[in-house]
Protein backbone atom coordinates (compact mmCIF):
# COMPACT_ATOMS: atom_id res chain seq x y z
CA UNK A 1 0.00 0.00 0.00
CA UNK A 2 1.00 3.36 -1.03
CA UNK A 3 0.53 6.65 1.01
CA UNK A 4 1.59 10.04 0.55
CA UNK A 5 1.82 11.97 3.86
CA UNK A 6 3.43 15.16 2.09
CA UNK A 7 0.67 16.21 0.07
CA UNK A 8 0.70 19.98 0.53
CA UNK A 9 3.84 19.77 -0.79
CA UNK A 10 2.97 17.87 -4.01
CA UNK A 11 -0.13 20.30 -4.78
CA UNK A 12 2.01 23.17 -4.88
CA UNK A 13 4.40 21.78 -6.86
CA UNK A 14 2.15 21.01 -9.02
CA UNK A 15 0.49 24.21 -9.16
CA UNK A 16 3.05 26.76 -9.21
CA UNK A 17 5.80 27.62 -11.90
CA UNK A 18 8.95 25.87 -10.60
CA UNK A 19 10.86 29.20 -10.18
CA UNK A 20 8.49 30.40 -7.67
CA UNK A 21 8.26 27.31 -5.69
CA UNK A 22 12.05 26.88 -5.86
CA UNK A 23 12.17 29.81 -3.97
CA UNK A 24 9.61 29.24 -1.80
CA UNK A 25 11.54 25.64 -0.78
CA UNK A 26 15.18 27.66 -0.55
CA UNK A 27 13.09 30.77 1.55
CA UNK A 28 11.80 27.35 3.97
CA UNK A 29 14.91 25.72 4.33
CA UNK A 30 16.39 28.94 5.19
CA UNK A 31 14.17 29.82 8.03
CA UNK A 32 14.75 26.01 9.38
CA UNK A 33 18.21 26.82 9.37
CA UNK A 34 18.49 29.81 10.79
CA UNK A 35 15.96 28.72 13.24
CA UNK A 36 17.71 25.43 14.43
CA UNK A 37 21.77 26.58 13.83
CA UNK A 38 21.60 30.34 13.87
CA UNK A 39 22.46 32.77 11.21
CA UNK A 40 26.44 31.87 11.20
CA UNK A 41 25.83 28.73 10.23
CA UNK A 42 23.33 29.60 7.38
CA UNK A 43 25.50 32.40 6.13
CA UNK A 44 28.39 29.11 5.60
CA UNK A 45 26.36 26.76 3.85
CA UNK A 46 24.82 29.85 1.61
CA UNK A 47 28.42 30.05 0.30
CA UNK A 48 29.11 26.73 0.53
CA UNK A 49 26.47 26.13 -1.78
CA UNK A 50 27.45 29.14 -4.36
CA UNK A 51 27.94 27.43 -8.12
CA UNK A 52 30.59 30.22 -8.97
CA UNK A 53 33.50 28.55 -6.66
CA UNK A 54 35.40 25.74 -7.71
CA UNK A 55 33.85 22.44 -6.74
CA UNK A 56 35.33 20.36 -4.84
CA UNK A 57 37.65 23.44 -3.51
CA UNK A 58 38.73 23.89 -0.23
CA UNK A 59 36.85 21.61 3.22
CA UNK A 60 34.41 24.03 5.34
CA UNK A 61 33.86 22.75 9.12
CA UNK A 62 30.90 23.12 10.59
CA UNK A 63 29.90 22.97 14.59
CA UNK A 64 26.36 22.16 14.38
CA UNK A 65 24.56 22.20 17.89
CA UNK A 66 22.67 18.74 16.90
CA UNK A 67 26.21 17.36 16.13
CA UNK A 68 28.37 16.06 18.45
CA UNK A 69 31.80 16.54 16.17
CA UNK A 70 32.31 18.87 13.43
CA UNK A 71 31.15 18.00 10.15
CA UNK A 72 33.31 18.82 6.72
CA UNK A 73 31.53 19.49 3.60
CA UNK A 74 33.20 21.32 0.31
CA UNK A 75 32.58 23.96 -2.11
CA UNK A 76 30.41 24.53 -4.98
CA UNK A 77 28.88 20.60 -4.45
CA UNK A 78 25.40 19.48 -3.16
CA UNK A 79 26.84 19.26 0.48
CA UNK A 80 25.57 22.20 1.81
CA UNK A 81 22.00 20.98 0.45
CA UNK A 82 22.45 17.05 1.78
CA UNK A 83 23.38 19.19 5.37
CA UNK A 84 19.96 20.87 5.38
CA UNK A 85 18.12 17.97 3.95
CA UNK A 86 19.28 14.98 6.10
CA UNK A 87 20.98 16.79 9.07
CA UNK A 88 19.11 19.93 9.95
CA UNK A 89 15.34 19.18 8.66
CA UNK A 90 15.92 15.40 9.13
CA UNK A 91 14.36 14.30 5.86
CA UNK A 92 15.13 10.66 6.69
CA UNK A 93 14.73 11.01 10.62
CA UNK A 94 10.74 10.70 10.10
CA UNK A 95 10.31 7.36 11.79
CA UNK A 96 7.39 5.27 12.83
CA UNK A 97 7.02 4.35 16.31
CA UNK A 98 9.63 1.66 17.00
CA UNK A 99 11.41 0.33 19.52
CA UNK A 100 14.88 1.89 20.10
CA UNK A 101 17.18 0.95 16.88
CA UNK A 102 20.43 -1.48 17.45
CA UNK A 103 21.50 -1.37 13.89
CA UNK A 104 21.45 0.43 11.08
CA UNK A 105 22.96 -0.15 6.75
CA UNK A 106 23.80 3.15 4.99
CA UNK A 107 23.31 2.27 1.31
CA UNK A 108 24.54 5.49 -0.58
CA UNK A 109 26.24 6.96 2.44
CA UNK A 110 27.89 10.39 0.26
CA UNK A 111 29.72 11.81 3.16
CA UNK A 112 28.36 10.78 5.99
CA UNK A 113 25.74 13.37 6.90
CA UNK A 114 22.94 10.76 7.37
CA UNK A 115 24.81 8.22 9.17
CA UNK A 116 26.19 10.96 11.45
CA UNK A 117 22.62 12.34 11.99
CA UNK A 118 21.74 8.88 13.42
CA UNK A 119 24.95 8.34 15.43
CA UNK A 120 23.52 11.57 17.44
CA UNK A 121 20.19 10.37 17.83
CA UNK A 122 20.80 7.13 19.02
CA UNK A 123 23.57 6.44 20.90
CA UNK A 124 23.58 2.89 21.28
CA UNK A 125 23.14 2.53 16.96
CA UNK A 126 25.63 0.72 15.27
CA UNK A 127 25.94 1.29 11.82
CA UNK A 128 27.46 0.07 8.64
CA UNK A 129 28.08 2.84 6.33
CA UNK A 130 28.11 2.21 2.19
CA UNK A 131 29.68 4.30 -0.29
CA UNK A 132 30.76 3.35 -3.77
CA UNK A 133 32.11 7.05 -4.83
CA UNK A 134 35.85 7.52 -4.48
CA UNK A 135 35.79 11.34 -3.30
CA UNK A 136 32.38 11.06 -1.40
CA UNK A 137 34.00 8.22 0.69
CA UNK A 138 37.19 10.24 1.25
CA UNK A 139 35.07 12.97 2.62
CA UNK A 140 32.36 10.34 4.74
CA UNK A 141 36.09 8.54 5.87
CA UNK A 142 36.80 11.75 7.72
CA UNK A 143 33.41 12.84 8.90
CA UNK A 144 32.56 9.00 10.43
CA UNK A 145 35.44 8.87 11.85
CA UNK A 146 35.09 10.50 15.58
CA UNK A 147 32.64 7.66 15.89
CA UNK A 148 34.37 5.25 14.35
CA UNK A 149 33.45 2.74 18.00
CA UNK A 150 29.89 2.18 16.49
CA UNK A 151 30.50 2.77 12.78
CA UNK A 152 32.27 1.00 9.84
CA UNK A 153 32.25 2.81 6.31
CA UNK A 154 33.13 0.31 3.61
CA UNK A 155 34.05 1.47 -0.51
CA UNK A 156 31.54 -0.46 -2.12
CA UNK A 157 28.63 -0.81 -3.90
CA UNK A 158 25.51 -2.25 -2.95
CA UNK A 159 24.29 -4.77 -5.27
CA UNK A 160 22.53 -7.78 -6.29
CA UNK A 161 25.35 -9.99 -6.04
CA UNK A 162 28.96 -9.95 -4.71
CA UNK A 163 30.40 -8.59 -7.88
CA UNK A 164 33.12 -6.74 -9.63
CA UNK A 165 31.31 -3.51 -10.47
CA UNK A 166 32.59 -0.49 -13.26
CA UNK A 167 31.67 3.50 -11.77
CA UNK A 168 30.99 5.51 -13.74
CA UNK A 169 30.41 8.58 -11.69
CA UNK A 170 31.14 12.66 -10.50
CA UNK A 171 30.32 14.67 -7.64
CA UNK A 172 26.71 14.16 -7.69
CA UNK A 173 26.00 10.83 -8.67
CA UNK A 174 27.94 7.48 -9.23
CA UNK A 175 26.36 4.86 -11.26
CA UNK A 176 27.38 1.31 -11.38
CA UNK A 177 27.54 -1.20 -14.10
CA UNK A 178 28.52 -5.46 -13.85
CA UNK A 179 31.86 -6.38 -14.94
CA UNK A 180 32.29 -9.84 -16.28
CA UNK A 181 33.71 -12.35 -14.07
CA UNK A 182 36.30 -13.45 -16.15
CA UNK A 183 37.57 -9.59 -16.56
CA UNK A 184 40.33 -8.32 -14.49
CA UNK A 185 39.72 -5.10 -14.86
CA UNK A 186 37.12 -3.34 -12.06
CA UNK A 187 36.68 -0.16 -10.01
CA UNK A 188 35.10 -1.66 -6.82
CA UNK A 189 33.38 -4.15 -5.31
CA UNK A 190 29.55 -5.23 -5.47
CA UNK A 191 28.11 -6.33 -2.30
CA UNK A 192 25.00 -7.93 -1.27
CA UNK A 193 23.06 -6.84 1.23
CA UNK A 194 22.96 -10.56 3.08
CA UNK A 195 26.37 -10.29 2.54
CA UNK A 196 26.94 -7.40 5.51
CA UNK A 197 24.63 -8.62 7.45
CA UNK A 198 26.82 -12.37 7.50
CA UNK A 199 30.21 -10.23 7.70
CA UNK A 200 29.06 -7.72 10.80
CA UNK A 201 27.03 -10.56 12.93
CA UNK A 202 23.82 -7.92 12.33
CA UNK A 203 20.64 -10.50 13.27
CA UNK A 204 18.34 -8.02 12.52
CA UNK A 205 18.55 -4.14 10.20
CA UNK A 206 16.57 -1.49 12.58
CA UNK A 207 17.39 0.43 9.99
CA UNK A 208 18.03 0.45 6.09
CA UNK A 209 18.83 3.52 4.22
CA UNK A 210 18.83 3.04 0.65
CA UNK A 211 19.90 5.50 -1.61
CA UNK A 212 22.32 3.92 -4.28
CA UNK A 213 21.29 5.78 -7.85
CA UNK A 214 18.85 3.57 -9.41
CA UNK A 215 20.78 0.19 -8.26
CA UNK A 216 18.04 -0.05 -5.97
CA UNK A 217 16.10 -1.75 -9.92
CA UNK A 218 19.03 -4.48 -9.86
CA UNK A 219 19.08 -5.24 -5.75
CA UNK A 220 14.95 -5.65 -5.29
CA UNK A 221 15.28 -7.81 -8.82
CA UNK A 222 17.39 -10.25 -7.47
CA UNK A 223 15.95 -13.70 -6.01
CA UNK A 224 18.45 -12.93 -3.00
CA UNK A 225 16.27 -10.87 -0.64
CA UNK A 226 16.52 -13.09 2.73
CA UNK A 227 17.50 -9.73 4.42
CA UNK A 228 14.31 -7.63 3.59
CA UNK A 229 12.15 -9.86 6.56
CA UNK A 230 15.08 -8.83 8.37
CA UNK A 231 14.57 -4.93 7.89
CA UNK A 232 12.07 -3.67 10.16
CA UNK A 233 12.24 -0.15 8.33
CA UNK A 234 13.56 0.80 4.59
CA UNK A 235 13.68 4.08 4.03
CA UNK A 236 14.86 4.51 0.20
CA UNK A 237 14.89 7.15 -2.44
CA UNK A 238 13.79 5.47 -5.94
CA UNK A 239 15.51 7.08 -9.18
CA UNK A 240 13.57 5.31 -11.84
CA UNK A 241 9.76 3.55 -12.85
CA UNK A 242 11.90 0.29 -13.48
CA UNK A 243 13.23 0.35 -9.54
CA UNK A 244 9.62 1.33 -8.62
CA UNK A 245 8.58 -1.26 -10.28
CA UNK A 246 11.27 -3.42 -8.68
CA UNK A 247 11.19 -2.09 -4.80
CA UNK A 248 7.15 -2.18 -4.83
CA UNK A 249 7.00 -5.73 -5.97
CA UNK A 250 9.64 -7.01 -3.32
CA UNK A 251 7.59 -5.04 -0.62
CA UNK A 252 4.03 -6.20 -1.74
CA UNK A 253 5.17 -9.95 -1.26
CA UNK A 254 5.59 -9.14 2.47
CA UNK A 255 3.39 -6.62 2.89
CA UNK A 256 5.11 -3.48 3.46
CA UNK A 257 3.45 -0.44 3.51
CA UNK A 258 5.18 2.54 1.53
CA UNK A 259 4.53 6.11 2.58
CA UNK A 260 5.99 8.90 0.69
CA UNK A 261 7.44 12.01 2.42
CA UNK A 262 9.27 14.44 0.22
CA UNK A 263 11.77 12.05 -2.17
CA UNK A 264 11.90 9.11 -0.11
CA UNK A 265 9.66 6.45 1.24
CA UNK A 266 9.40 5.38 4.57
CA UNK A 267 8.29 1.51 4.35
CA UNK A 268 7.79 -0.96 6.59
CA UNK A 269 4.90 -3.44 8.22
Amino acid sequence: MIENTDRLRTALRGILPQSVYQKGADALDSFQVVRKEGCETWQRLREASRKDVRAGGDLISLSLRCLEHPFFIRQGTPDAHHVISCIIRGEYGRLPLMTEPKWMIDAGAYIGDTSVYFLNRFRDLRVIAIEANPQNYKIARQNLAPYASRCTLLQKGVWKSNSKLRLKNDLNFTYVEEVPREQAEFDLEGIQIDTIMSEHQIPRISILKMDIEGAEAHVFSSPDQNWLSKTDLLIIEIHNAEAFSAVEKALSKLQFRMIKWRSVFYCYK
